[in-house]
């Protein structure tokens, strides 16, 4: 997006043939800093071009009626480690950048990548822009209905978090290294051609993530841990861990015994989310009254299962050789 006063933010971008892994496209609703200009600089021509400060390169502003970039007042953004949890029923999914029209990510089967209701996620970087919102109109409905409805008519206003990454990704991004005295920092192009992954917190008063004040206690499992359903109506199976995530259709009935790879506990919440290994979704261990849905399996039944049993062992510090014939 561009603006006069040389604030800006993308709103399309063209993929270019490259010879090499480098990249020269930003990503689509980045905001970009921009040399000023006049109207009436703009109003003959049938190609809009706009200079990076810095002089760092030239962005479209428009092309034979295509807008490629509009004017925005300068968004707020927040940089460190934030904790989310999705709010939506349908789950969200990621972009390549923080804006509606950017491209949604998906595997290489075509499976959206995308977090589902109650799940948490770490950001990097909160941004917001105010007076501004991207609308796609020409979002298909399954894409849509995973964003949990579009952006309304009421005053533009959005959020978007980018996931957090591990600490060698962050200090290669070149973050903000351009300094201008009167404007202080500017994004530099290698910081603004870096890929990352955008989630939608807020649009024009909907609420996608809610943010979390404590991160959420998290384990998990690389082989996992086996549990039997406690009750004796069974237990629904959520595509997140929310009872207020869509039920998958599947309910583990009592005596059924799956593995579970993560664990996931809300900050103050005794209720904790079990994730099943076979990626059919989550299912709680307590019900609404405290009683267990969910148990750890007995140990007793698996005495030939030596890495269960080490497990179990280590977990109420006894020795293990006492448990294997």
């Amino acid at each position: 997006s561009v603006s006069n006063n040389g604030r800006g933010k993308l709103l399309k971008t063209k993929q270019q043939a490259s010879s090499g892994p480098v990249n020269h496209v930003i990503p689509c609703g980045m905001p970009v800093e921009v040399e000023p200009w006049t109207s009436s600089q703009l109003q003959q021509e049938k190609q809009h071009f706009l200079r990076l400060r810095a002089g760092q390169g030239w962005i479209a502003r428009m092309s034979h009626g295509t807008e490629y970039s509009t004017s925005i007042d300068r968004p707020k953004t927040r940089q460190g480690s934030f904790w989310f949890r999705v709010h939506s029923k349908h789950g969200i999914i990621v972009r390549t950048g923080p804006s509606q029209r950017a491209m949604s990510i998906k595997s290489d089967d075509g499976v959206f990548f995308r977090f589902e209701c109650g799940e948490f996620l770490r950001a990097s970087e909160v941004l917001t822009i105010n007076g501004h919102a991207d609308i796609d109109e020409t979002t298909t409905l399954s894409s849509s209905s995973l964003d949990q409805d579009s952006c309304n008519d009421q005053t533009p206003s959005e959020c978007f978090a980018k996931l957090y990454r591990n600490k060698q990704s962050r200090r290669n991004h070149g973050k903000f290294g351009a300094k201008d005295e009167s404007k202080g920092d500017i994004t530099t192009l290698s910081g603004l051609l870096t890929r990352g992954e955008w989630v939608h917190i807020y649009c024009n008063g909907k609420i996608h993530l809610e943010e979390s004040a404590h991160p959420p206690a998290i384990q998990r499992h690389h082989e996992g841990r086996r549990y039997d359903v406690a009750l004796e109506s069974g237990v629904e199976v959520r595509k997140g861990p929310s009872l207020n995530a869509e039920t998958t259709g599947t309910v583990l009935r009592r005596g059924d015994n799956v593995l579970i790879n993560e664990q996931v506990t809300a900050s103050g919440e005794k209720l904790t989310w079990l994730r099943l290994k076979d990626g059919r979704g989550w299912v709680h261990d307590t019900g609404d009254k405290g009683e267990m849905t969910m148990t750890m399996h007995s140990s007793k039944k698996h005495s030939t299962d030596v890495p269960y049993n080490s497990l179990i062992a280590r977990l109420f510090n006894t020795d293990v050789s006492t448990k294997v014939k």
